[in-house]
């Protein structure tokens, strides 16, 4: 039992004085992610590669709450006939709250963006437009005074002049905090 109880306290006690999440500091980071996929039928094969990254950089205004801007790059490959490459681009403002003290090592954070996206192919000159939202919470551990891994769980979507798609998702990734001097 004392084991445990002093393991507790030494957790505790590394765990304060940690994280970067007051005002005047910055912060940016993002997620990274990588998906391959084959689709078999009766009639065919389709195989799908995607990579996607998610890179955001952020000012904590006030304790605990930092907005900034958030990019969405996206490349896909889907092979069925024929090859198609399909690109897309995004930008878009994101808000950010962490709701336990500045102090904590761990701590839980809420996240929402909206995206302003644009995305072509190779099979035609067209350009489509489309804006994608994400509300997402989950712990972020500080695994120094700077670095936070996170992994978050939310709800996505986007909204297309003929078309939409929601879902929920989950994403690790990390934030790089910046103490201003």
């Amino acid at each position: 039992m004392r084991f445990i109880y002093f393991t507790v306290l030494a957790f505790l006690c590394a765990s304060s004085c940690f994280s970067q999440i007051t005002k005047n500091n910055w912060l940016m980071g993002g997620q990274l992610s990588f998906d391959h996929s084959k689709t078999k039928t009766d009639q065919s094969e389709i195989s799908s590669t995607v990579f996607q990254g998610k890179p955001n950089v952020g000012y904590f205004f006030v304790d605990k709450l930092a907005g900034g801007i958030a990019f969405d790059l996206i490349h896909s490959i889907s092979t069925l006939s024929s090859k198609t490459r399909v690109t897309t681009f995004g930008v878009g403002p994101f808000i950010r709250y962490y709701f336990l003290n500045t102090d904590n090592r761990i701590n839980v954070v809420s996240d929402a963006r909206i995206g302003f996206n644009v995305t072509s192919n190779n099979q035609n000159s067209l350009k489509n437009r489309y804006t994608s939202y994400s509300f997402s919470a989950g712990p972020s551990v500080f695994l120094n005074s700077s670095v936070a891994m996170e992994l978050l769980i939310g709800y996505t979507g986007y909204q297309a002049s003929t078309s939409s798609n929601n879902g929920i998702r989950a994403s690790i990734g990390f934030q790089i905090h910046l103490e201003r001097e």
